[in-house]
């Protein structure tokens, strides 16, 4: 088959590999027929992440349930499937407490050696481990360029902004106005804030965020914390959603509330357990 090997830094090659296969009762073999590629693929790209040397990369997917290993219980072949970028089995400590992202198997597509050594889904045919709990099948009603969202930059936006507590009339920012950042803000709406501020230095990102309702911080023609004072009568925000992942929006982020109550999101690139996780946001609060 076809597929997207790293061979070094600042080297992707299409490659012919082996076709895989089912080792275990809880995999899958599914047939992609989408794929992207997610801003945490380029610290790969960029030689940051150790041990991905020939690894297959991709971590958002989707596609066509090819095989079933003996123990799959929700999927047959034929189903139409998208995967989080991360396995986890369902059951364990950190998963019966919604932690899926910390689960005890945990492994993550296309990140290498120290991330489960998964082969991604930037091939014909991934392998999927613990299927019954890393799949979700795909309505009818979906289309493929639908659904993939669902597993990483959705499903990290959402997870930022459940894990920023916003509360009805809140004040929040959102720093970083890539695909992560715009679904943060889409998420973020959900729960009813009053305003919700942006920065980026990026006017087409801006645009797009303005367009979603956000007031948009350009930060490179001016100091966005400063901005957000003032706009706020010296208070800042109630909540901040950190959707960049490098040290200066980390450093925004911080000081923006008025406590601190800062989400961070991203993948291969949070402050906790990352590499390749969307899923483990950073929540904590100051009086």
């Amino acid at each position: 088959m076809r597929a997207l090997r790293f061979e070094g830094e600042a080297n992707v090659k299409v490659v012919d590999v082996p076709k895989p296969s089912i080792k275990n009762p809880t995999d899958a073999l599914v047939r992609v027929t989408l794929s992207s590629v997610c801003g945490s693929d380029l610290h790969i790209y960029h030689g940051r992440i150790p041990g991905c040397e020939g690894t297959v990369l991709g971590h958002e997917f989707v596609g066509t349930v090819e095989d079933a290993g003996s123990e799959v219980r929700r999927f047959r072949p034929g189903d139409r499937v998208v995967s989080s970028f991360f396995s986890s089995c369902g059951h364990c400590f950190y998963c019966r407490r919604g932690w899926f992202n910390q689960c005890a198997s945990k492994a993550t597509f296309g990140y290498g050696v120290h991330f489960g050594a998964l082969s991604g889904g930037q091939a014909e045919f991934v392998v999927v481990p613990l299927a019954d709990h890393t799949l979700e099948p795909i309505p009818s009603d979906l289309s493929d360029e639908q659904a993939i969202f669902v597993g990483d930059i959705l499903a990290t936006g959402f997870f930022a902004a459940e894990r920023a507590e916003i509360e009805a009339g809140d004040t929040v920012a959102v720093i970083g106005a890539g695909p992560v950042g715009l679904m943060s803000i889409m998420s973020a709406q959900l729960f009813g804030p009053a305003r919700i501020f942006v920065v980026d230095m990026v006017d087409s990102r801006l645009e797009l965020a303005q367009g979603m309702g956000a007031i948009p911080i350009n930060a490179a023609q001016t100091e966005p914390v400063e901005a957000i004072q003032n706009a706020t009568g010296g208070f800042g925000t109630d909540r901040s959603i950190e959707a960049v992942g490098l040290l200066p929006a980390i450093e925004t982020a911080i000081p923006a509330p008025h406590g601190i109550w800062v989400a961070g999101d991203g993948v291969g690139r949070r402050a906790q357990d990352h590499a390749g996780a969307a899923s483990n946001a950073a929540s904590d609060r100051q009086p």
